[in-house]
């Protein structure tokens, strides 16, 4: 919990807008939590998928087990391991509707 509440505080510092956290460990055994952010651009997007990665290895130690859509994209995916984090921007977010998809679990406030 302790890593989801730095997650959420670097999202929350870098302008990262309708940050949502979800408890999926009871329905999916890929993560125990998915965090969904919006960004307002990509390049808006990108400063805040680096910031996290910097963040966390300089504060935790601990490195993503993989990062998807880094440099010019309008979604990126880090993973690491009990967390995900979608950093979509509002087109993208509202295409995919990943909400609909995990919109029955358990919302977490930190």
């Amino acid at each position: 919990m302790e890593n989801l509440k730095l997650i959420y505080n670097v999202l929350d510092d870098k302008k990262g807008e309708d940050i949502v956290i979800y408890d999926i460990k009871n329905v999916s055994s890929i993560a125990d939590f998915m965090v969904i952010c919006t960004c307002t651009s990509e390049v808006h997007l990108e400063a805040v998928a680096n910031e996290l990665l910097f963040v966390m290895k300089h504060e935790k130690d601990l490195l993503p087990i993989a990062v998807d859509g880094l440099g010019k994209s309008r979604w990126v995916c880090i993973d690491f391991g009990d967390v995900i984090i979608h950093l979509m921007t509002d087109d993208v977010r509202k295409f995919y509707d990943l909400e609909s998809i995990w919109g029955d679990c358990d919302k977490v406030s930190v």
